[in-house]
């Protein structure tokens, strides 16, 4: 838990120098603005992979490590959620896309003041973000009776922030509502 608020507030701290530096025509703002909006897209996926991994932990009543990641069989064998692994290989691709995006304008593009737009296929993105927060819903309302019951409903209520701020942004450009979906969840 402590890992994800540390993400939310580096999330928060990029999402915070992307909105001050857009616009600015130096040197230093055109990287400050491309860094951070890089940065906010990759973080909404490391944060939620690591809030299904938290959960998976609880479902598991183990502390997990990562390495269960590398032998997925072995892992489910062993009672890890097999939600688990598909957040994770979406996550992967939505961090690999990001990188992608940023020399092929895939989720969003730069114009010469500096401001971001998105682009044709910014929906992708918010596909790539929505179904992990799905998936790891899904997860938990299937181990529920595994969960005590102030777990579960924390467990619950974390992600639905996010996944609603996905569906504002959607509909509503220049608000970070996502950003704000993961602070009011953690």
């Amino acid at each position: 838990m402590i890992l994800l608020q540390f993400i939310t507030g580096f999330l928060l701290v990029f999402d915070a120098l992307a909105f001050v530096f857009r616009g600015n025509d130096g040197q230093i703002g055109f990287y400050i603005v491309r860094i951070s909006n890089f940065m906010v897209y990759a973080l909404s996926y490391v944060n939620t992979f690591f809030f299904c991994f938290y959960s998976a932990e609880f479902i598991k009543s183990d502390l997990l490590e990562f390495k269960v990641l590398r032998m997925p069989r072995t892992g489910v064998k062993n009672g890890v959620p097999p939600h688990l692994h598909v957040v994770f290989y979406i996550c992967i691709v939505g961090i690999i896309l990001t990188v992608a995006s940023q020399f092929t304008n895939l989720f969003y593009y730069f114009d010469e003041e500096g401001y971001s737009h998105r682009s044709a296929l910014y929906s992708l993105s918010v596909v790539l973000g929505l179904l992990p927060g799905l998936i790891t819903l899904v997860m938990i309302f299937q181990s529920r009776k595994l969960l005590q019951k102030n777990i579960f409903i924390s467990l619950v209520i974390y992600p639905l922030f996010p996944i609603i701020g996905i569906v504002l942004a959607l509909f509503s450009y220049g608000i970070s509502w996502i950003d704000l979906g993961y602070v009011i969840g953690a």
